[in-house]
């Protein structure tokens, strides 16, 4: 299961004689310098997308489109390597529908939520995001990437020193200096398109009560499906089981959080509830779901094709890595690289294939993957941001061998442009057939 966000972008449209979007800008001219820095950083900021500008900023959708528009450059693709940087206020009141009232609402936003400002450490220099991302992708990637990066001895001192808590951090590790920190801000773009391909976190503070990412997914679960008298059975308050069950659906906790009659005593009811279902009582072989966990020394397997999966033993679960940098030449030449599997039980039931590919266009590229028993997935024939994490699930052949060689096929077969296959892995679960 490849899953892929389009986002498509509308052309700005021209203000018309009347219209309520002035050209004066008198607010504009009225920022101090520290109000404007922020009101650029924010309008360059990728995590304020079009329509968090239109609905959490609060700005005129013609003035979100128009911004969201001019940034993104001609592949309406942000970032990428066309992006337009807004660089100074007049810029961006030269766009379309920006006057008093979209400079008013950016100001207040941008100083009650700041976004991640540039920064400059041994003469590199960051932009917000870059800083955001980077920092995020040290802690991320995992050690092939980094070594195809960096001196193998300054990958080695990163996983020693993760979690780094910024950009800053990271350069203070021993051997990361200006080149490495250069290398690491050329892989942010492709960082980030990967990062916000990965399901959003659920996890979080509401109302004073911590969740963390599994007992929000179940919390998140409960309050949609569980009735009221469910809820209070299972410690919620009457009145916050009430306020749930009358204001589904939830896409979130914080919208939970907001519900009127809901507040920190609902929510730690809630919380108490939702720890008490990680953990039952089912046996191997029992029907489980992601929401509700095995027995302790059980996974719940097969759910990268189905809602129900069944718990099975967590031997029967591994992950098998290959970290070899190996190019990618252009022009229809195929490289194959393989991994042995070994040690699981006799079939296939879940596999999750993760790519780390450096590549300037990676939609020339054909992957395949195939099994031990020779059939053949195709897991990639569009441009998947790079650092990809690839779910094949239904479409796995799961009647042959699980134990073998697994061979990854990558064929680029336009001309222009070679690339680096920076490593790859396997997560697999098995059970008998």
């Amino acid at each position: 299961m490849l899953r892929i966000s389009v986002l498509c972008v509308l052309a700005t449209g021209c203000a018309v004689s009347g219209d309520p979007f002035d050209d004066d800008s008198e607010t504009a001219a009225a920022l101090t310098a520290a109000q404007s820095a922020r009101v650029l950083d924010l309008v360059n900021y990728p995590g304020v997308d079009q329509t968090a500008l239109d609905d959490v900023v609060g700005l005129d959708p013609r003035a979100a489109r128009a911004i969201a528009t001019y940034r993104a450059g001609a592949d309406l693709r942000f970032p990428s390597l066309d992006d337009n940087d807004i660089t100074t206020i007049a810029e961006l009141d030269a766009l379309s529908y920006i006057g008093n009232a979209a400079f008013s609402k950016l100001s207040a936003y941008a100083e009650a939520h700041p976004a991640p400002s540039p920064i400059t450490i041994e003469q590199v220099t960051f932009k917000g995001w870059q800083a955001e991302i980077v920092a995020w992708g040290a802690n991320t990637v995992p050690i092939g990437v980094l070594n195809g990066l960096l001196d193998n001895r300054a990958a080695a001192n990163i996983m020693a020193a993760r979690p780094l808590a910024d950009v800053r951090a990271l350069a203070a590790v021993p051997l990361i200096g200006a080149n490495a920190l250069g290398a690491f801000r050329g892989q942010a773009r492709t960082w980030w398109h990967a990062r916000n391909q990965q399901q959003a976190s659920l996890a979080g503070t509401f109302d004073g009560v911590t969740f963390d990412e599994p007992t929000a997914a179940r919390a998140l679960d409960i309050a949609n499906t569980h009735s009221r008298d469910q809820m209070v059975a299972g410690g919620i308050y009457g009145n916050g089981a009430s306020a749930i069950v009358g204001n589904r659906p939830y896409a979130s906790l914080t919208a939970v959080a907001a519900v009127a009659g809901v507040g920190t005593s609902t929510l730690q009811g809630l919380h108490a509830y939702a720890t008490s279902l990680a953990r039952g009582t089912t046996a191997d072989g029992d029907a489980c779901a992601a929401t509700q966990e095995c027995a302790v020394g059980l996974l719940c397997i097969g759910l990268t094709y189905d809602t129900t999966g069944h718990c099975r033993p967590e031997w029967m679960a591994g992950t098998f890595s290959d970290t070899v940098d190996v190019t990618i030449p252009d022009g229809g030449t195929t490289i194959t690289r393989s991994i042995q599997v070994t040690g699981l039980a006799s079939v296939p039931e879940d596999l999750i294939v993760h790519l780390d590919i450096d590549h300037p266009r990676k939609q020339d590229l054909h992957i395949a993957l195939v099994q031990p028993s020779s059939a053949e997935s195709l897991i990639w024939d569009v441009d998947s941001a790079g650092y990809a994490r690839v779910v094949v699930g239904g479409s796995l052949e799961r009647d042959s061998s699980v134990n073998g060689t697994w061979t990854l096929v990558v064929t680029d077969f336009m001309a222009g442009s070679a690339g680096t296959l920076r490593g790859w892995s396997l997560e697999l679960t098995s059970r008998y057939d």
